[in-house]
């Protein structure tokens, strides 16, 4: 009881505490092109780039369950998960539907304990209201709200069918595409940058055929960090990021250390000299082959690959891993390093998708 306790009071601590706003929304099928957040550390950032969101919405604002449970217009996903939030509420029988946290279903012998927890977290969802569904096949992801002191606070249950039958799932970071959704409509009155390019990735979406597209400004690249010259970088971040891990390879820990973000930087010099340290090294600065860019304002993400050593076999293009690193640049246009040895829920999404091995990548990117 106390693990799924801590679990779920740390997956609420994660979730969207985001404002947002609603505008006029239609009960017919449409698509949101949706800012996505990037996160620089441990702060939300929107970027240049859109998911695209299938949006069925239930009215200008938020609206209470019940609401939603009377209208004859929607489908069996928002009746089910109107009468399983006026359950939470009123302390009634839950609809015939299977509970579920995080992909894991929850046993019969422990629905009541989950409930509890549900809404203690929630607030008894005395404040529950519902902002729409994205229909995405075989799943169907259902938003809501409750209200804290601090601003409208965002979830979802994603509907699906499973071994019991239809189930309700309280999303979580298991989920990764659809934890970005959630954090993408809950940034979505935040200031954003202009929407920049046009190229797709197909973010794969856990328990549906269904795909959401990320639109932004791609960029296929052939360079090899470890070894090419900076000067020689195609662009003035890739020279930073060659000068860095160059400076690494060097012994240069401070060099390294000075071109990334501050708390990156801290946790760099913090990490030297330890037992760990030489092997860090060692693995990190063999190779870093540049395949991708996003360019996603203000960040540039960085997809790498990992040459083997000379003389070794060339692996197939399926067994060849794909990394990710993130650069940041600030409002005065200076480059850093970001992120070292974290992970947002963009990156999570981009790593359990698209960027499994290079022939995922290869794949998405397409021609």
């Amino acid at each position: 009881m106390r693990f799924l306790q801590m679990q779920l009071i740390a997956r609420v601590a994660a979730a969207s505490l985001l404002s947002f706003a609603l505008t006029p929304l239609a009960t017919a099928e449409e698509t949101w092109l949706l800012p996505v957040p990037g996160h620089l550390e441990l702060d939300t950032v929107p970027t240049a780039m859109r998911l695209a969101l299938p949006w069925v919405g239930y009215g200008e604002a938020p609206v209470p369950p019940e609401a939603v449970a009377a209208r004859g217009d929607l489908g069996e996903a928002d009746r089910l998960i109107a009468a399983l939030l006026l359950a939470l509420r009123d302390g009634t029988a839950l609809p015939d539907l299977a509970l579920a946290q995080g992909g894991n279903d929850v046993t019969l012998q422990s629905v009541e304990d989950v409930v509890a927890l549900w809404r203690q977290a929630f607030g008894g969802f005395e404040t529950a209201r519902m902002i729409g569904r994205s229909p995405l096949g075989a799943l169907d992801l259902v938003f809501w709200q409750v209200d804290t002191p601090r601003g409208p606070f965002l979830r979802a249950f994603a509907l699906e069918t499973g071994a019991e039958g239809l189930r309700a799932d309280l999303t979580s970071s298991a989920r990764p595409v659809a934890t970005l959704a959630l954090n993408a409509l809950g940034a979505s009155a935040s200031p954003a940058p202009a929407a920049k390019g046009e190229a797709t990735l197909p973010l794969s979406l856990l328990g549906s055929a269904m795909s959401l597209p990320l639109r932004h400004a791609g960029r296929r690249v052939d360079f090899e960090a470890m070894r090419m010259p900076p000067e020689e970088a195609p662009l003035p971040a890739l020279a930073l990021y060659a000068e860095a891990w160059q400076a690494l390879a060097d012994g240069d820990v401070e060099g390294f250390a000075a071109r990334h973000t501050e708390k990156s930087a801290a946790k760099i010099r913090e990490a030297a000299g330890t037992a760990g340290w030489p092997g860090f090294v060692d693995l990190e600065t063999r190779s870093r082959r540049v395949r991708y860019l996003i360019e996603a304002d203000p960040f540039l993400y960085v997809f790498y690959t990992r040459d083997p050593p000379e003389g070794a076999l060339a692996p197939s293009p399926s067994d060849v891993f794909v990394w990710m690193d993130t650069i940041f640049e600030d409002e005065e246009g200076r480059l850093f390093l970001a992120n070292l040895n974290s992970a947002s829920h963009l990156e999570r999404a981009l790593n359990e998708t698209v960027a499994q091995s290079l022939a995922t990548l290869e794949a998405a990117i397409g021609d």
